[in-house]
């Protein structure tokens, strides 16, 4: 079985900021505060969108998605069988219709598998969509989903080196063989990207990283189009981009015009 852990999420649509338990929450009110202030929905329903949008892109792949919305709570683990799969995942990125296929080509030798993702930039410009690439591979940097652990080496972890392996996406690779993964496929470079991260305006490191350079919220909103053109290898995509595309222009507030 392969499952998709929810790595920090809420109900979107019961929570409130007094209720939230969302991790990247704590510390970064001020920036929830001004995208209220800035856009036409509030980060709380946008993002109630953007995970919808998520969920439907997992809801036809043949996976069982474990959301719990408490970060740290990693119990589960126990509870699953030695040859399962856990992927973690953010509430707002997708995964390619083929992912559990090749991942079950992997067979029961490896304990750690991670490949390459697309990008789907929808905050300050509509970029191409494109492999993300690290600029020092040296790095093994691995992106947000795009890695798979098997169950029986998590059970074989302390907590704190679980919390590490599936929360720290960056270091998962690094980590892994860290604490003893001598059997890791790292799938980059090899075939096509299993998975999409999308970097939209209601992510909270894309509103830290604004913050620290400008004043003005509203320049996360892209001024250009969505693109138009999907190559195959990335076609799998086409509805969910056009989805996020629309959320995003959403935020918009509308300009009314004073008639004397």
């Amino acid at each position: 079985m392969i499952h998709l852990y929810l790595r920090a999420t809420e109900d979107w649509s019961k929570v409130t900021y007094e209720t939230i338990d969302y991790w990247l929450f704590v510390g970064h009110k001020h920036l929830i505060q001004m995208f209220d202030e800035t856009f036409a929905l509030t980060w709380i329903e946008y993002r109630r969108r953007i995970k919808d949008i998520a969920v439907d892109n997992w809801r036809y792949l043949d996976v069982n998605v474990i959301d719990i919305g408490k970060r740290n709570d990693l119990s589960f683990v126990n509870d699953l069988e030695d040859d399962d799969w856990v992927l973690p995942v953010d509430d707002d990125d997708w995964y390619h219709p083929e992912m559990p296929e090749k991942l079950r080509e992997v067979g029961r030798e490896f304990d750690y598998v991670c490949w390459d993702s697309w990008v789907a930039k929808t905050a300050l410009n509509f970029d191409p969509i494109h492999i993300y690439k690290r600029s020092n591979p040296d790095l093994k940097y691995v992106c947000t989903n795009a890695y798979g652990i098997r169950a029986r080496f998590l059970k074989t972890l302390t907590q704190p080196q679980k919390r590490k392996l599936i929360v720290n996406h960056a270091k998962s690779l690094a980590w892994a063989l860290e604490f003893g993964c001598n059997r890791a496929l790292d799938w980059r470079g090899k075939i096509t990207p299993l998975s999409a991260y999308n970097w939209h305006p209601g992510s909270i490191s894309l509103l830290k990283f604004n913050s620290e350079l400008h004043n003005d919220f509203s320049i996360v909103v892209p001024s250009n189009q969505p693109i138009k053109n999907f190559k195959p290898d990335y076609k799998w995509m086409r509805p969910y981009y056009d989805r996020i595309s629309k959320v995003v222009n959403s935020l918009r507030k509308p300009k009314y015009k004073l008639h004397l």
